[in-house]
């Protein structure tokens, strides 16, 4: 949640226009706050530090430039930061309300995750769960992490960073992943009458998919009443994700009053929820299990109780802490899971492979869910692990996740990578920028080449008969085994980082992976799909910034039952 950025919603160049006009007195006082002292010439040295001010992306009108260049083409703008002055110079960018110094290449990047010490995304959460998930401002200090003056976290903070690893995490984990499956398999069984044997055209694959992967997801973590009890949870989710770049930007109501009203209706939902759960039982009170329906898993029923002890009574305040849980646990994950379907059905030998590679995981033989049977279950440890899969899930990240992952200079000023930071400064890397980077990936043969900006199945396979394969440019830094093609990411260290990294790696990855990769397995033994072969897949760059971007405009598909 520290990634921040504006983008367009569907409407083209007069949507812009009118946010630049509408936006003009807003934009005019944050650009004042910010330009105060922030000349661009005077930024490369500082007469009280031994190390030189990073330098700034020229632009021709201070703050707007960046802005209609941030809007019009995000990943543009970055990566021309990225290069001004060569890899491992952090380079300023300027927004309205949003000043960050753009850090690139691979050893930067390293130094931006390690250094845990200065650099910090505490203020930034604050802000967002404000922002975003309709905290009460009144009540946003009390999610302030709490420290000793010698810097170790109380006895409160040190039990919430153990349930997030224990909760997302070992046994936890697959208990996560078992429900997600029962649930994802319910829902596609009892839809049976929806598709059947003969083949029909639906309107958009990305809508088919997601809806039942968004309410699986939500049932996996708080159980089936979030959606009994709100039965468009879904629609509202998907509106209130459509603005929430607005929303962490911080625009004013007037400005988006719709965006407000959607993350409205998102509080309501949850706070329904809240009522009905604390109605029936209270957390204390349950017995250690792993999952029960009220709370759900494990992971939010505990969380709840670290809640009530932090202080944290109010009914808006604790609805946006689940909210932000429940936004955490959609908005990448189910997109990358459609993104994995589509880049495996729309290469017939790709699709062929990976059926067979999945039928080999299914526990349950001669299951048939396309037929009513509910019941399914997939070995998802040897599922994950399987090479070809792995490779199509970790191009399939690369490709399509694009976060700015965002910390703060919040304790002093420091020197990053020999350059002068001063304190409450910014820094940002982004995922998309080292993704692209030809220095450092692996792009095929010359007879048979990938570019970057493509999507190649086996981009992370290393042949050790091909010095070609595999993810790195430099064969050099490949461990080359004498064993068939296997999956690596090593050498990758500050380029491949659709989860951030360091301290604050996401502590969701593990099912994310899990809930992507089933997501292809359930519906790949439930259905045939048939695309288009002239399709060619494009990016939302609207969510340029924010992790994964969807896929752009609706994907027509023909569909059936998978016959046995």
């Amino acid at each position: 949640m520290d990634i921040f950025k504006i983008s367009l919603r569907r409407n083209g160049l007069h949507v812009l226009c009118f946010t630049l006009l509408a936006s003009g007195l807003f934009i005019l006082i944050r650009a004042l706050a910010f330009w105060k002292g922030q000349n661009p010439r005077d930024k490369t040295k500082n007469a009280t530090s031994q190390f030189k001010r990073p330098p700034t992306l020229p632009s021709y009108i201070p703050f707007i430039d960046h802005l209609v260049r941030f809007i019009t083409d995000g990943s543009a703008l970055l990566s021309n930061a990225s290069k001004f002055s060569g890899a491992g110079v952090p380079v300023r960018i300027s927004l309205p309300g949003f000043s960050s110094y753009v850090v690139s290449g691979p050893e930067a990047v390293t130094a931006f995750f390690k250094n845990t010490r200065d650099l910090s995304t505490t203020s930034r959460g604050i802000t967002i769960i404000q922002n975003a998930f309709g905290c009460p401002r009144h009540l946003a200090h009390h999610f302030q992490p709490r420290y000793s003056p010698e810097g170790i976290p109380d006895e409160i903070e040190q039990a919430i960073h153990r349930g997030v690893q224990t909760g997302l995490s070992g046994p936890q984990l697959e208990v996560l992943a078992t429900r997600f499956q029962i649930n994802l398999t319910e829902r596609i069984a009892a839809s049976r009458d929806e598709i059947g044997n003969d083949w029909v055209e639906i309107p958009d694959l990305c809508d088919f998919v997601q809806k039942y992967v968004i309410e699986s997801a939500i049932c996996t973590f708080f159980g089936p009443f979030m959606v009994s009890l709100n039965p468009n949870i879904v629609d509202d989710f998907l509106e209130f994700n459509s603005y929430i770049r607005l929303l962490f930007m911080g625009m004013p109501r007037w400005l988006i009053p719709k965006a407000y009203k959607a993350r409205q209706r998102m509080v309501e939902n949850i706070q329904r929820w809240q009522k009905h759960a604390r109605d029936h039982c209270e957390p204390a009170n349950i017995e250690d299990v792993d999952w029960e329906p009220y709370y759900g898993s494990k992971f939010i029923r505990e969380r709840q109780s670290l809640l009530t002890k932090r202080g944290i009574l109010d009914e808006m305040a604790r609805a946006a802490e689940n909210f932000a849980n429940l936004w955490a646990a959609n908005s990448n994950a189910v997109p990358a899971a459609i993104w994995f379907l589509i880049e495996t059905i729309r290469d017939i030998p790709l699709k062929n492979e990976i059926f067979q590679r999945v039928s080999s995981t299914l526990l349950t033989p001669g299951t048939d869910i396309s037929h009513g049977d509910s019941h399914m279950e997939f070995d998802t440890e040897k599922l994950c692990s399987d090479p070809l899969l792995q490779s199509v899930y970790a191009e399939t990240l690369r490709l399509r996740v694009a976060a700015l992952i965002v910390r703060e200079a919040a304790q002093r000023d420091f020197s990053f990578c020999g350059w002068h930071i001063k304190k409450n400064e910014v820094l940002t890397v982004s995922s998309h920028t080292e993704a692209m980077n030809e220095d450092i990936w692996g792009m095929g043969q010359d007879s048979n080449p990938h570019p970057l900006d493509t999507f190649w199945s086996h981009r992370f396979l290393v042949d050790p008969e091909d010095p070609n394969s595999g993810p790195l440019r430099d064969p050099k830094l490949k461990k080359i085994t004498n064993r068939d093609p296997y999956f690596s990411t090593d050498g990758l260290a500050g380029t491949w980082i659709p989860y951030g990294g360091g301290r604050s790696l996401c502590p969701g990855r593990h099912f994310a992976k899990r809930e992507i990769m089933l997501t292809t397995a359930v519906f790949l033994t439930a259905y045939e799909f048939d695309l288009d072969p002239s399709y060619i897949p494009t990016v939302d760059m609207g969510h340029f910034g924010f992790g994964t971007m969807p896929p752009k405009g609706k994907i027509p598909c023909r569909i059936r039952r998978r016959l046995p």
